[in-house]
């Protein structure tokens, strides 16, 4: 009989345990890439005593890692750098374990186990202190060198543990950017400084031959532009230089080579130059072959230190950022675009898309058929894709820049209606809007004056005739009657200090009732959205709203200024707490369709690309917990529901599914409220200081 109890109470447990273990797997969020592959590349560097062993920093998925010159690839230190924008990577040319990258939002961090596993070796939270480059000293690579965007020129002479600030260049308050030193004189180092006014930006080169302790301006024969490149030749004499133009005259390269450190230069730019130069590339081994690409897609190569120069192939991907030429095989050339990376085996005559292992891919928006049939998503480079199973997916034909999709949007009555803005892009400025009505055979351009940044797309679910578009920095809304064909402005009252919106949402049992959110508060429209009045008003961006659809006098409102319910249709609004690191917002909201109280949020700040994953709520909002099991990126871009299933869009990491919380699933400890850590104040919100900006370099650049 004791046995009898003995093995009944273990089969007890072994019951308990896995139903805990299944509950568990019910959060565990999956990929669903499926056959989606490519990445954003910011940086790419290769073991200088392994030059097959590629390294890729990229756009929020962090650090990727190849071992056979880039035919396939595999994430390296997911849970330090995952979630981060890798900008700058440096091998130990010595000891090629160490590795060192600078991220955009992190600082810096060091590896000892190639790659494996890393310590954060410099960051300050108060500054933007992005190293631009990392150099090591040729003769003691102990020493190491970088050059901080906005916080000037640091050395280490202990392999990065400690950090000691270099006499800095120029009068204070300049930008540092290409620091470059000599391979066999450790004295000796270039770097450029740049200033901006309202005529452009310019740059001044300087040398150190004491390691920094003292600078100089050298010769300048290209005041007035910018210096994007320097590159010492492998005798450590020559130096190849490299400018563009951006002030208001145009936009051009030059390329510049001095055989006397510095002191004296002569322009060696190809013939058929006449645009910027985007990617360069010396080939450190043999110092004879050099390679550049422009804006155009041309592609350039010299066999004789840029005395003559052969156009090699026109590039259909004009987006090219970085070039990289193995040192000891000059027919070997990476390439780094909007389409991922591209390598050429002769002389970048042909080139083919390096992306297998792959999955740095940035979801800009997800939308669901009614009823499930399909799932649409706009990637980032990659275009519009459909997939009905959530895993395999198939390119949908555009007769636009596909790759610059932003905001796309289903009728939810006839889902072959899609809707879908194109943004802007360096070749054609802003695309516009676009609709199809045979789910995406073929398209047709809306009338729709001068879009600048889309930011929601929301169709009437009573009157799909009726589209609502959110547009960004402006004191105005766009909206179709004719189910996409023509778009008219509707004003928003400027009084409100209305300047930009990021969401709508429509009453789905009352349709004339429509809500929008964005810079300066929540807004109403009782008509349908001809007129509009300030509903609650907040001195911090709200970059999302959602009603529920059973209860529809109960909304959601999310944003920099906190995250806010209402139980009376917006007239008074109750503040949710979420334990978030200031300054992340919750960006995306969703309700359970078959359960109210269940709510899901994401926080995300894609400005300055910190990320804090997924929550979720099962009493209605009074109570958060962390939802981020097996989310391997948690800058979420978008959230729906497709099949029954959580399915979500990161900006680095590609597609998630989950199969979401059900009664019974075991969640964290949930967080209780507390007093708001965000109140509304009255203070300029950063996203309209950098709205300025990016509309000012718009006004430069198109």
């Amino acid at each position: 009989m004791h046995y009898r109890k003995l093995i009944l109470m273990l089969l007890g447990l072994l019951y308990l345990s896995l139903h805990s273990m299944g509950a568990q797997a019910a959060q565990q969020w999956h990929s669903a890439n499926g056959n989606l592959e490519g990445a954003f590349i910011d940086a790419l560097t290769y073991n200088p005593k392994q030059p097959d062993e590629l390294f890729a920093g990229t756009y929020m998925g962090g650090l990727y890692q190849s071992n056979n010159g880039g035919l396939s690839w595999h994430q390296l230190g997911a849970a330090q750098l995952g979630t981060t924008l890798v900008t700058t990577i440096a091998i130990n040319p010595q000891n090629p374990q160490e590795v060192y990258v600078s991220t955009y939002n992190l600082g810096s961090f060091k590896s000892e186990d190639h790659g494996e596993t890393w310590q954060s070796i410099y960051y300050d939270k108060r500054k933007f202190n992005r190293a631009v480059t990392f150099q090591f000293n040729p003769v003691n690579p102990r020493e190491l060198f970088w050059a901080t965007e906005e916080d000037g020129i640091y050395k280490s002479i202990d392999n990065g543990k400690t950090w000691q600030k270099l006499a800095q260049p120029g009068n204070g308050g300049e930008e540092f950017r290409c620091l470059a030193m000599s391979p066999v004189n450790p004295n000796e180092m270039l770097v450029a400084v740049h200033t901006y006014s309202p005529h452009g930006e310019q740059s001044t080169v300087y040398k150190s031959n004491d390691q920094g302790a003292t600078w100089r301006a050298i010769a300048n024969p290209f005041k007035g532009q910018y210096v994007s490149g320097i590159y010492y030749a492998a005798n450590g004499v020559d130096i190849y230089l490299y400018t563009q133009n951006r002030s208001n005259e145009g936009r051009y390269s030059d390329l510049y080579l001095s055989r006397n450190g510095g002191e004296a230069w002569s322009k060696i730019s190809p013939e058929g130059l006449h645009t910027d130069i985007t990617g360069f590339a010396v080939q450190l081994g043999k110092d004879n072959h050099i390679y550049l690409h422009d804006e155009d897609g041309q592609f350039f190569e010299s066999m004789d230190e840029g005395a003559h120069w052969q156009l090699m192939t026109t590039m259909t991907d004009t987006s090219i950022s970085e070039l990289l030429v193995r040192p000891d095989q000059a027919n070997i050339v990476y390439a780094v675009g909007r389409s991922g990376l591209l390598m050429s085996q002769d002389h970048g005559r042909h080139w083919a898309e390096m992306k297998s292992g792959l999955a740095n891919l940035q979801i800009s928006s997800i939308a669901v058929t009614p009823r499930s049939q399909s799932v649409f998503a706009s990637i980032r480079g990659v275009g519009l894709l459909q997939s009905s199973d959530g895993v395999n997916w198939q390119t949908i034909n555009f007769p636009a820049d596909a790759a610059s999709i932003g905001q796309i949007a289903i009728d939810p009555v006839h889902p072959e209606n899609l809707f879908a803005y194109v943004g802007m892009t360096m070749e054609h400025g802003s695309e516009g809007m676009f609709y199809t009505h045979d789910a995406g055979k073929t398209w047709i351009k809306s009338k729709m004056d001068d879009p600048f940044s889309i930011q929601c797309i929301t169709v009437n679910p009573v009157n799909p005739k009726q589209i609502f578009a959110c547009e960004y920095g402006a004191d105005y809304i766009y909206m179709s009657e004719d189910g996409g064909q023509v778009w008219d402005r509707v004003e928003i009252d400027a009084g409100t200090n209305a300047k930009g919106f990021f969401s709508i949402a429509i009453n789905p049992k009352h349709s004339k009732q429509v809500y929008a959110v964005g810079f300066g508060g929540i807004f109403k429209s009782e008509d349908g959205g001809f007129h509009w009045k300030l509903l609650t008003q907040f001195y911090q961006s709200l970059s999302k709203i959602v009603i529920d659809p059973r209860q529809p006098n109960v909304m959601y409102a999310a944003g920099l200024a906190g995250f806010y319910k209402s139980n009376d249709g917006g007239l008074s609004w109750e503040y949710l707490y979420i334990d978030l690191p200031a300054g992340i917002p919750v960006n995306q909201v969703v309700i359970d369709p078959a359960d109210s109280n269940i709510i899901y949020a994401s926080a995300y700040n894609d400005l300055f690309y910190i990320a804090a994953g997924i929550f979720v709520s099962i009493d209605g909002g009074d109570t958060w917990s962390p939802y981020s099991d097996g989310l391997t990126n948690q800058a979420v871009t978008a959230i729906n529901w497709f099949q029954g299933q959580l399915i979500a869009g990161t900006s680095g990491g590609g597609m998630f599914m989950n199969a979401g919380w059900h009664k019974g699933d075991p969640l964290n400890a949930p967080l209780k409220p507390t007093a708001p850590r965000f109140k509304p104040v009255k203070q300029i919100d950063v996203l309209q200081k950098e709205f300025r900006r990016l509309h000012m370099l718009s006004k430069q650049s198109y």
